[in-house]
């Protein structure tokens, strides 16, 4: 599995998300479809691993830097509302380096 760090210029937003490694391209592709580009992704052996650590950047997005989801699910038609934040409240490089720091930490 992959974890992914996805952004949208258009819609002021930034997607953290898990894809299955055989099929990521094409989840991948339906985001692409949306105007999203990929900033950076992770590949993991275990998908469990790419789930936690995605929950984990979730719960630090939420109630660490108090980012709510910034999209709603109309604005997201291939899903992924939830994983959503407002671009202009934090970079992709800080997201991206927490999801490093999580990647090394064994919970």
């Amino acid at each position: 599995a992959i974890i992914y760090l996805i952004s949208n210029p258009k819609l002021g937003a930034h997607k953290i998300g898990v894809a299955g490694a055989a099929k990521h391209n094409e989840r991948l592709k339906k985001h692409a479809q949306q105007g999203w580009t990929v900033y950076r992704h992770k590949e993991f052996k275990k998908g469990v691993d790419a789930f936690n650590i995605e929950g984990r950047i979730l719960r630090w997005l939420r109630y660490q830097k108090n980012l709510p989801p910034f999209l709603s699910i109309e604005q997201m038609p291939q899903a992924g509302w939830s994983e959503t934040v407002d671009a202009s409240a934090i970079e992709l490089s800080s997201i991206w380096a927490k999801v490093q720091e999580f990647s090394k930490v064994k919970r």
